[in-house]
């Protein structure tokens, strides 16, 4: 057998094992249980490093072994996102599902010289309703309302004169949600997508959140209105 004839069986053998491939993929699922992780950005945690700044908890802590300054407040901008999701197929094209999305924002820490540390940690769930449409090969967009449960809680404990109640906030707010998410493989078992998604919501009270140190002296950031809405970037197995 010549080359040519060699290199064009393997073509045709190829192309016709990918196409039973697709066929499969595309008739074996009609929905399914799915599992994401990722991390997400632009939420709650610029807007506490704002109240901080604004409400004294902006000083400096001098680092004597290093010699350099620890400015506050600080922290880290991307957080954690973990998702659970249920879908069925409606046709070829379309699903809808109940996705259940908790968001882990990174801690704010603040210092003041007055009243020592406060630490402030935000978090949210979500129950979304939504419904899935591939808009373009392997490339699916996701849109639905949902139900956030939003929460601030105080986490620093180390100051001399504070008890072991801890400042905490719980607020609801309806949101909007809307997605993309690529098909990284679509296999007989399972596949992965990698995706964002984006939060829309309305703000909600959140605090007061105070730190007192020393001989009763204290600084407080009053209940403020903090706003949940961020983006995530996931990926999902299924």
């Amino acid at each position: 057998m010549t080359r040519i004839k060699t290199t064009s069986l393997v073509f045709l053998l190829t192309i016709y094992a990918l196409s039973l491939a697709a066929q499969q993929s595309q008739t074996r699922r009609v929905g399914g249980l799915e599992f994401g992780v990722g991390g997400n950005f632009f939420g709650p945690s610029s807007l506490m490093a704002e109240l901080m700044e604004e409400h004294g908890f902006n000083d400096d802590i001098r680092d004597w072994v290093s010699f350099e300054d620890e400015d506050f407040p600080n922290f880290i901008p991307v957080g954690f996102s973990l998702q659970f999701a249920y879908s069925r197929i409606i046709d070829p094209y379309s699903k809808w599902g109940v996705l259940l999305h908790y968001a882990w924002f990174n801690e704010v820490h603040g210092f003041s010289e007055i009243s020592g540390h406060l630490d402030v940690r935000s978090t949210t769930i979500d129950l979304i309703p939504v419904y899935m449409r591939e808009v373009l090969p392997s490339l699916e967009m996701q849109v639905g309302p949902s139900l956030m449960v939003n929460s601030g809680r105080k986490t620093s404990l180390y100051n001399e004169n504070e008890n072991e109640s801890r400042d905490w906030s719980i607020g609801v707010s309806p949101a909007l949600y809307a997605g993309l998410r690529y098909s990284i493989w679509d296999g007989t078992d399972t596949y992965g997508t990698i995706g964002a998604s984006y939060l829309l919501t309305i703000p909600v009270n959140m605090g007061p959140f105070s730190a007192e140190y020393g001989f009763g002296s204290s600084y407080e950031i009053p209940e403020s209105k903090i706003g949940f809405s961020h983006l995530n970037v996931v990926f999902t197995l299924g």
